[in-house]
């Protein structure tokens, strides 16, 4: 069974507002980043896709902060996949203080996998049996994200 994998951050300059705490922008470009890490230290990154002319493809995303840290806090992303559906795929995160171990955030990521060339979605059936190993029991942080209505 899979667990839960961190890894490591620090609040840079280049990445705080005017009141020195990080931007937004910042820790979704880091939650984002840690998803492609992850998967390809896990064997099912963008590149081994694309060598199948395949891609993943962010679909939806639902973020939850109770606070941003100020520069230089050390904090830590913690990443795992909960499920495979047929379209998409469910990757969850936690973002820890590391001082304190306070949880400040929490984000749910839906992904889809397409086809490069057609650009139309693939069947994940066979990825969540060729990767069952991946997959951790635990449930998502906070709720998944919804579908936007028309």
């Amino acid at each position: 069974m899979a667990t839960k994998t961190a890894y490591p951050f620090r609040v840079e300059p280049q990445e705080v507002d005017f009141s020195l705490r990080i931007t937004l922008v910042a820790l979704g470009g880091n939650i984002l980043n840690i998803a492609g890490i992850d998967a390809h230290t896990k064997g099912f990154g963008v590149d081994a896709l694309n060598k199948d002319n395949f891609s993943w493809v962010l679909s939806r995303i639902a973020f939850e902060f109770d606070y941003r840290p100020e520069e230089y806090v050390k904090y830590e992303i913690a990443t795992w996949i909960s499920d495979y559906g047929r379209v998409l795929s469910t990757r969850n995160f936690t973002l820890t203080d590391t001082a304190s171990g306070r949880e400040f955030g929490r984000a749910v990521t839906q992904w889809a996998m397409i086809d490069l060339q057609s650009r139309s979605a693939i069947d994940l059936s066979w990825v969540g049996d060729a990767h069952a190993d991946a997959v951790v029991d635990a449930a998502p942080p906070t709720d998944k994200p919804r579908k936007i209505r028309e």
